[in-house]
């Protein structure tokens, strides 16, 4: 079967929005989705090649904008962290919490298994439907349902051993 000709301009105008909500729900900053959104076309124009067709190409740019994003956070905190260590206490503080709550959700998404990680991230972070998820991934619905209940379960554990944890450190 031969490969598909890839239409960038269209596949920028058809799904602009889509990735540029995909950053904000990914974690980018606000006053730095743009630069992200160019990062990500920038990059499927690079891949246009690659892009073979199997798969929705909505679920092929959000592999790449997730990427996108996770790069963007990490040099945001690695500029958080230059800046706190000249920003007063109180900064400090917002700073290093703010840095504890990504980490802490980059865990416990490292932690799941590709299938809930992906059916969490789109129905969590990016806000998408489940049926939205199961035609987006190619998975049946119940199966969708299914991973998003353990998923969320998993987190719900994590988040009362962390509130626990943090209790009895206080005390």
């Amino acid at each position: 079967m031969p490969t598909p000709v890839f239409d960038l301009a269209a596949t920028f105008r058809d799904h602009h929005d889509f990735v540029w909500r995909s950053l904000a729900h990914l974690g980018v900053r606000t006053d730095a989705i743009d630069d992200a959104v160019q990062d990500v076309f920038l990059i499927v124009h690079r891949r246009r090649h690659a892009y073979d067709g199997r798969a929705p190409v909505r679920h092929w740019l959000y592999g790449i904008t997730r990427n996108v994003a996770r790069k963007h956070r990490e040099r945001t905190a690695r500029a958080l962290a230059r800046a706190s260590d000249y920003a007063p206490d109180d900064e400090r503080s917002d700073a290093f919490t703010q840095r504890d709550a990504i980490a802490t959700v980059e865990r416990f998404l490292a932690a799941l298994d590709q299938d809930q990680r992906s059916v969490f991230v789109l129905a969590e972070i990016e806000g998408h439907t489940a049926p939205e998820i199961a035609e987006m991934l190619g998975t049946n619905l119940n199966t969708v349902y299914s991973r998003l209940r353990l998923a969320r379960a998993r987190f719900e554990r994590m988040l009362v051993a962390r509130e626990s944890s943090e209790a009895s450190w206080n005390r």
